[in-house]
Formats: structure tokens, C-alpha cells, sequence
């Protein structure tokens, strides 16, 4: 089991036919994505609490100062209608924000879009702040040196934290 999140699904798209070319995974031209990928919500804690991941979102922001008030809040309302969000999902697989599911073609059966929202209503949006880049080499390493059994759980998360505050301090934060 891996554990990641919908951005992974642009990569399944992209190379989907080509994986199927080649037979990777044991796909043939009768396959699709849920035969080799899912998703589901992250179990409870055992003190029954549910485990807080990241959402990523995109932003798209209207400067004050503009001399064009009225197209910017007209692009503002069409980059947030349902038509582009058909557009984002149909096109690019990505999980639109909308708030009725149903307006978007595919999306209500799509098991897996659906898994990645039921975990979504216990996320908080990804901080866009330079230190939350700098933390993801770090946890990519603490990964990389339990499964390839280099230090044990807690050295590497040791090793991640080390790491992270050396990143910082370079950084001057």
C-alpha cells in the first residue's frame, strides 16, 4: 500500500495507454485505473480521531489595483464555474471544487475522486509558505531509509527533523 494523493492521478492518465501497450501491471485494453489504484479515507486513530492531511488547492487571486475591476471579477467567476470545473476533470483528471458533485459528468461514480473527498473533509489546506517546501526532501528521505531498512523508524524521523531545521537555518528562517 502506498499512501498518496490525487495528484498522482495525472501521472496514471498520462501513461495509461502506454502501459497498456506494454502490459505493465498486468493491464490489458479491458483495464481501467480502479483495477490497480484506489482510494479510501485514512482509518481512524486508535483514539478515534481522524488523521489531518494536506489539501492541496490552486489559487487564483484578483489584484485591488486593477484598472479592470469588472473583467477580472468576470474571469474570477468563470475560472470558478462549473463549465471550467468540467473542463479540469474531464481534461486534466483533477478533483474539481464544487460543491455539487453532480454538475460534473463522471465525477459522483468516480470511486476513486470520491475517496480522495471523503478524506478531504478532515484536511487542511497545504500552507503556501517557502518552509513547507522545504519539508518534503525530508520526509521523502525518512521513507526512503525505512524501507530500504537504513536506520530504524526513529532515527530517520530523527534524521528528517535534523535535516529540515539544517534546510531552514541555510535558508536564513
Amino acid at each position: 500500500m502506498t499512501i498518496t494523493g490525487p495528484w498522482v492521478m495525472q501521472d496514471i492518465i498520462k501513461n495509461w495507454d502506454l502501459w497498456i501497450q506494454e502490459g505493465k501491471f498486468g493491464l490489458t485494453a479491458d483495464s481501467k485505473p480502479s483495477d490497480i489504484f484506489g482510494a479510501i479515507a485514512l482509518p481512524k486513530f486508535s483514539n478515534g480521531n481522524n488523521p489531518i492531511t494536506f489539501s492541496g488547492v490552486q489559487v487564483t487571486g484578483m489584484n485591488i489595483y486593477t484598472d479592470y475591476p469588472n473583467a477580472a471579477i468576470n474571469l474570477i467567476n468563470f475560472l470558478a464555474s462549473d463549465d471550467v470545473m468540467k473542463v479540469v476533470y474531464g481534461t486534466l483528471g483533477k478533483i474539481p471544487a464544487v460543491k455539487d458533485s453532480s454538475k460534473i459528468p463522471g465525477l459522483s461514480e468516480d470511486s476513486i475522486s470520491n475517496g480522495f473527498l471523503e478524506q478531504a473533509v478532515y484536511s487542511h489546506a497545504m500552507p503556501v509558505i517557502q518552509e513547507g517546501n522545504y519539508m518534503w526532501d525530508p520526509l521523502r528521505d525518512v521513507w526512503t531509509n525505512i524501507f530500504v531498512e537504513k536506520m530504524s523508524i526513529e532515527e530517520a524521523q530523527a534524521k528528517s527533523l535534523s535535516d529540515y531545521q539544517r534546510i531552514l537555518e541555510d535558508a536564513g528562517k
